[in-house]
C-alpha cells in the first residue's frame, strides 16, 4: 500500500511559461481520513497504523486536537482501496468517501487496512473517543514532493528531469532541449524542496576542451560554483566551472583507494584535484601526482595541504610526466628491483610560463637526481588511475 499518495494533473501553466513557480496552483483543500484515539493510545495506534500513515513533505502525521486533547492520525487510505482523496477529484466525492467509512469505522475499511490497524480498530470499537472521520488539510507547495512540483508545471509531453548530480552547494543537471524553456522552474523547485544546496547549473554544451571543462549556466540560486565536498575521509575544494569533478564516480574512488597500501608508490598520471592521490597520501602511500590543467594542479595542490598529506604534484603533460618519472620510480613490468621510497631525491623545481603569461611553480624530476638501478628494493606498486 502506498505511503505516499501521487499528485499527478497535467500541467496548469501555460506559454508563455513563468520566470517563476506559479505557486497559487498548489493551494488547496482537501479531505483525507483519520483516526481519532485520545492521547494515552498514540503509540499504539501508531503502531497499528504505521503503514498507512499519510506521509507528506512538511506534514505531520499525527496532530494534537486542542479543544479535546486528542491525537489526530491522517490516514493515506480510502474505503474503495483507491488512491487518497487528495487525488484530483472532487471535494463533495472525497466528502462522500469520508463519510461512508465514519458511519462503519471497521467493516468498509477491512480491504483497505493492515490487518493490526482492523485489530485495534476491533479492540476499541466500545470506546467512543476512537473514531475515524473525514478530516481538511490546507495543502500548498511546501506539502507536494519534487517531482509533483515538476509535474505540475510542466506539459506531459515534456521529459521531465528525474536526476542531478550534486557536488556540495551545488545542483548539476543536463536538461533536454525541450526542457529548457522551463529551466528557471526546474531550478527554483530543486532549491525548494533541498535546503541544503544553494546553486542550481545546467551543461550547455559537450566536454571539448583539453582539460575535460565544459561550459554551464546558472539557472537559479547562487552564481557560486566554489565547491567543498566529503569523499574517502578527505575533504575537496575546487571551482566546479575550471575542473573536471564527477561526484558519480564516488565509489570507483573509494574502491581504488582501498587497494592502496601503506609505502606504496603511487603514480596518478591525471589526478585532476585529487580524489585518488590525497586519499594514497593519508594512507602513507608515496604519491606523484600529475595533472595538465593549471587550475586541477592548483585545486590538487591546495586539497593536499587541506587534509594535511604530503604527496608530490606536477602539472605537465602526462607523456613527458611519464616518461621522466620512469626513470625515478621503476615499475613493476619494466624492472624487477625498485628503490625505495626513502632513496629517490626529491624532484627540484623550475619556473615555467602558461599561455596566459602566468608564472607558477611547478615540481618536475631531476634527472641528475635519479637513483641507479642497483638501489635496494622494497616492495612497492606503481598504479595509474583513470581520470577521476
Amino acid at each position: 500500500m502506498a505511503a505516499t499518495p501521487p499528485l499527478r494533473a497535467p500541467s496548469t501553466v501555460t506559454p508563455p511559461v513563468p520566470e517563476k513557480l506559479p505557486r497559487d496552483i498548489f493551494q488547496r483543500s482537501v479531505l483525507v481520513n483519520s483516526l481519532l484515539v485520545p492521547a494515552n493510545l498514540t503509540s499504539a495506534a501508531m503502531a497499528a497504523f504505521r503503514d498507512v500513515l499519510l506521509s507528506r513533505p512538511q506534514l505531520k502525521p499525527v496532530q494534537h486536537v486542542p479543544e479535546t486533547g486528542q491525537r489526530r492520525l491522517l490516514l493515506d487510505v480510502s474505503s474503495s482501496n483507491s488512491e487518497l482523496a487528495t487525488s484530483e477529484s472532487s471535494h463533495n466525492d472525497a466528502a462522500d468517501a469520508c463519510t461512508a467509512i465514519a458511519s462503519d469505522p471497521v467493516a468498509p475499511l477491512e480491504n483497505a487496512l493492515p490487518s493490526q490497524a482492523v485489530a485495534f480498530l476491533k479492540e476499541h470499537s466500545a470506546n467512543s473517543a476512537v473514531q475515524l472521520s473525514p478530516f481538511p488539510i490546507q495543502m500548498d507547495i511546501h506539502q507536494y514532493t519534487l517531482s509533483e512540483i515538476l509535474a505540475k508545471v510542466i506539459p506531459p509531453s515534456v521529459v521531465i528531469p528525474s536526476s542531478f548530480e550534486t557536488i556540495g552547494h551545488i545542483a548539476h543537471l543536463n536538461l533536454l532541449d525541450e526542457t529548457l524553456p522551463y529551466k528557471h522552474l526546474v531550478g527554483e523547485a530543486i532549491l525548494l524542496k533541498r535546503k541544503n544546496l544553494r546553486t542550481v547549473i545546467n551543461k550547455v554544451g559537450t566536454i571539448s576542451t583539453v582539460y575535460r571543462t565544459f561550459p554551464l549556466e546558472v539557472i537559479a540560486g547562487d552564481d557560486d560554483l566554489n565547491a567543498e565536498v566529503r569523499e574517502s575521509d578527505c575533504r575537496f575544494r575546487f571551482n566546479f566551472g575550471e575542473v573536471y569533478w564527477n561526484s558519480r564516480l564516488g565509489d570507483e574512488h573509494r574502491y581504488l583507494v582501498n587497494l592502496f597500501k601503506p609505502k606504496e608508490v603511487i603514480v596518478d598520471l591525471m589526478a585532476g584535484i585529487g580524489p585518488f592521490a590525497v586519499p594514497a597520501g593519508r594512507r602513507g602511500c608515496q604519491v606523484f601526482a600529475n595533472d595538465l590543467n593549471p587550475r586541477s594542479y592548483h585545486y590538487l595542490c591546495e586539497n593536499a595541504r587541506l587534509n594535511k598529506t604530503r604527496i608530490e604534484c606536477y602539472n605537465r603533460d602526462a607523456r613527458i610526466f611519464a616518461r621522466n618519472l620512469i626513470r625515478c620510480v621503476p615499475m613493476t613490468a619494466v624492472a624487477p628491483h625498485h628503490p625505495s621510497p626513502a632513496s629517490i631525491s626529491p624532484p627540484s623545481s623550475e619556473t615555467v610560463t602558461t599561455a596566459e603569461g602566468e608564472d607558477r611553480t611547478t615540481s618536475i624530476v631531476d634527472s641528475r637526481s635519479l637513483p641507479s638501478r642497483s638501489s635496494s628494493s622494497s616492495s612497492s606498486r606503481s598504479s595509474s588511475s583513470s581520470r577521476s
